[in-house]
């Protein structure tokens, strides 16, 4: 990220209720992180009081709820990049194995 001159800004969790018993290991996987990088100046926002957020699943693995595009839509300014993405959103450049990309890198 620093390469391409973006800067951390915030690691957001996403909370899931357990489905099966999962992938396998000693604990059953119900999380999901989304890491926020911003390039400039953040924009002056109201502040959001948590960065765990417990949503429902969608019907495919791991697909990502609207609801976290849509705050992320809430406190930045576009462009917006969502890297290992599974489909296209209007507004925002996507990148994945899943997804027709609309960038190269």
């Amino acid at each position: 990220a620093k390469a391409w001159g973006l800067k951390y800004c915030q690691t957001l969790t996403w909370c899931k209720k357990p489905m099966g018993t999962g992938q396998g290991g000693v604990y059953c996987p119900t999380t999901e992180f989304l890491m926020l990088f911003r390039k400039g100046k953040a924009p002056k926002v109201k502040r959001i009081d948590t960065t765990w957020f417990e949503v429902k699943r969608q019907n495919k693995h791991s697909k990502k709820p609207d609801f976290f595009q849509e705050m992320i839509e809430k406190v930045s300014h576009s462009p917006r990049l969502e890297m290992f993405a599974r489909r296209q959103r209007e507004g925002w450049d996507v990148f994945g194995n899943e997804v027709l990309g609309s960038i190269s890198i």
